[in-house]
């Protein structure tokens, strides 16, 4: 949690740039993919995410 203000300025740095092009969701993805690394909870959110994923495709 203490680098989240790191990666908001990092991430806003990024998208004020001449020439990239991350929009909202795509900033706020990065920072959610970074926030659950650092909070040590990437390895649940991705094998729900491809449980639901699964689920959709109806496997």
């Amino acid at each position: 949690m203490q680098y989240r203000a790191a990666y908001k300025v990092l991430v806003s740095a990024r998208k004020k740039r001449t020439g990239h092009r991350w929009d909202s969701d795509g900033g706020q993805g990065v920072l959610t993919f970074l926030s659950l690394l650092e909070s040590g909870r990437f390895d649940r959110a991705w094998a729900a995410l491809v449980l639901r994923l699964n689920r959709r495709a109806g496997w």
